[in-house]
């Protein structure tokens, strides 16, 4: 298995455990950081994943200045949903929406449930691929049940996609962020979608 294991949707485990997509999003997160990630492994003997990355004097440039706040006035107001199926992922978020309002959870099934009992989230950042319930799925869900709701998403993907997720994004107007993104990036994507609500 080891030449396919970057492949998107390769995986050994049942359906309910994974969706293949763990490594493939690595190797491509590697890959937007400037840096790589190799695989040796000797049977009996155990594997090695060496990761490598540019140095940080780029990242030094993209950073907001210490003049700004790092979250505008108005998304220290706002309620926020985080749907991912990784909380690494979710609470790294959760992080750069410091002051928001926000609640995370890790199961697309669990986000459905929630917004129908209380739909009062100003934004919904949905991880478009994850296992058993995707975020296409509680998309569909809330906006059958709940329309209102529909336009308040940003989707958030690592960038490998199903054929149906990509006919999904060419098919709604909503945002969608690809991992990793920056506080500066979800800085204007949070003004901008606040005021277009």
């Amino acid at each position: 298995d080891l030449p396919r294991i970057f492949d998107p949707f390769f995986t050994t485990k049942g359906n309910a455990d994974g969706t293949g997509l763990g490594l493939s999003i690595c190797r491509e997160l590697m890959s937007k950081l400037g840096g790589d990630i190799e695989v040796a492994s000797a049977l009996g003997r155990g594997t090695k994943f060496s990761l490598t990355l540019s140095s940080a004097t780029d990242v030094l440039e993209t950073e907001v200045p210490a003049s700004q706040p790092e979250m505008g006035a108005s998304a220290c107001k706002l309620r926020i949903l985080i749907v991912d199926a990784e909380f690494p992922v979710a609470r790294s978020l959760m992080r750069m929406l410091d002051g928001s309002d926000t609640v995370v959870v890790t199961d697309g099934g669990e986000a459905i449930e929630l917004l129908t009992a209380d739909p009062s989230f100003d934004l919904v950042f949905c991880d478009l691929m994850m296992p058993v319930v995707s975020g296409v799925d509680v998309y569909e869900s809330v906006k059958a049940n709940t329309p209102e709701l529909a336009s308040r998403f940003v989707f958030t993907t690592g960038g490998a996609f199903t054929e149906r997720a990509k006919r999904f994004l060419a098919s709604v107007a909503n945002p969608c962020l690809e991992k990793p993104f920056n506080s500066k990036e979800l800085k204007r994507l949070i003004a901008t979608s606040t005021v277009n609500r």
